[in-house]
């Protein structure tokens, strides 16, 4: 089951408190696993990284696990299961992990295999896998024909976290896409710009323009499935009814996005079951 990283950011440090955040999913884990222990479904709370939140790379994840989960989580995890630290310890493992949105870590512009093995090694493995795919204009600031299309993707029902990166490794993120124009003022050398807005997976790449990273989406799929070929997958594209009037129809393209995931695990070499 997906669920928040935590908190969001700008809720300040009460609401990012990780000693807090760690103990209150310490009981959760828990209470999982006396639920799993009397024979009831076994659940796994897979934490969402996301933009601007409490968890949003890989380097967060892995610091959390490795920290506050490690010592508060399991502290009062085993408080809540007989002070067993043992117990504690797998039920932690066993019942939390990561909810992998490729889209996400694109905005945080990561080499998705390698935040897959950062977070792993730290414990911290992956439940469910969320294909998607975020809008990108390369070299923007000489694309204006791009980075208008990406603007005209502004509406007030979903926030667009934004961020642009250089080839140095410079990175620059606002809190919504009508902050675009400022978050490129501040990065002149911006090689690409990219917004949190759920794109059709099966929309095909381009060379100029308005394009996609569904390169790095299936890069991300491909090191998830690889630690866990079991993984819940799903498509995550919700954003139908304020894409352009042509691609609003929600029934096909759910349909073509499900055969596009298909079609992307076989290519790994995946049989789906």
């Amino acid at each position: 089951v997906s669920t928040v990283p935590g908190s969001y950011r700008p809720f300040g440090a009460g609401a990012n408190d990780p000693v807090r955040i760690a103990a209150n999913l310490g009981r959760w884990a828990a209470a999982a696993a006396r639920a799993a222990r009397d024979g009831k479904r076994r659940v796994v709370l897979a934490l969402e990284p996301e933009p601007w939140c409490f968890l949003e790379t890989s380097f967060d994840v892995a610091a959390f696990w490795r920290g506050a989960l490690a010592e508060h989580g399991v502290a009062a995890c085993a408080a809540a299961l007989d002070g067993d630290p043992a117990a504690a310890r797998d039920a932690v493992a066993d019942h939390l992990g990561i909810c992998f949105d490729t889209c996400h870590f694109s905005l945080a512009f990561e080499d998705q295999a390698a935040a897959v093995a950062r977070m792993t090694d730290a414990g911290a493995g992956i439940a469910k896998i969320q294909l998607s795919a975020a809008p990108e204009v390369v070299r923007p600031l000489e694309d204006p024909t791009g980075v208008a299309e990406l603007k005209a993707l502004a509406e007030p029902r979903f926030l667009h976290q934004t961020a642009a990166s250089s080839h140095a490794g410079s990175l620059v993120k606002v809190e919504d896409l009508d902050q675009l124009d400022a978050c490129l003022a501040r990065l002149p050398g911006a090689h690409a710009v990219r917004s949190h807005f759920h794109i059709p997976l099966f929309r095909a790449p381009r060379a100029d323009g308005l394009s996609s990273t569904i390169d790095d989406s299936i890069a991300g799929l491909r090191a998830c499935l690889a630690q866990n070929p079991d993984a819940h997958l799903s498509v995550e594209t919700y954003t139908w009814s304020v894409l352009a009037p042509d691609q609003r129809d929600a029934l096909a393209g759910t349909v073509r996005e499900l055969e596009f995931l298909h079609g992307a695990v076989a290519g790994l070499g995946i049989a789906a079951r």
